[in-house]
């Protein structure tokens, strides 16, 4: 994916989807919202890819994989689903369900969690700035 934020829609395919959008940048790599682009039907995926850096890196593969057997395994409504696992270009990615909704960070800009915290990752933002966070916590 040339530019994260700069990928034209019809740009490009992975398999049956095409990416229409660019959506976030995390600490291993993008997620794209994408559309599967064959004629068997019509169906919005988000598609997480890594960045070729990151997909140059075993371990980091192996967390990638990790990550999506992991979100797989919990089975819950309020996970997403992940399709399918692929490589592309010499980096890794994998198709998951397309959610509709607001972010985690716009729901918690506009709700207070409790009473002494209505800003939860601003305690994270020393390790935010150093990229560890997304790492330690699992997020990319």
């Amino acid at each position: 994916v040339n530019g994260a934020r700069q990928v034209p829609p019809n740009a490009l395919r992975l398999g049956n989807y095409e990416i229409t959008r660019f959506i976030a940048r995390g600490g291993m790599g993008a997620v794209y919202e994408a559309r599967r682009a064959d004629t068997q039907f019509e169906q919005r995926v988000a598609i997480k890819i890594m960045s070729r850096a990151c997909s140059a890196n075993p371990i980091n593969v192996e967390r990638f994989v990790h990550e999506a057997k992991a979100v797989n395994a919990i089975g819950h409504a309020n996970i997403v689903d992940i399709f399918s696992f692929g490589h592309h270009d010499g980096r890794c990615f994998f198709v998951m369900e397309w959610l509709r909704g607001e972010s985690l960070r716009q729901r918690l800009d506009r709700e207070a969690i409790g009473p002494h915290i209505d800003r939860p990752w601003a305690e994270l933002s020393p390790w935010s700035r150093s990229g560890s966070s997304w790492r330690c916590l699992g997020w990319s």
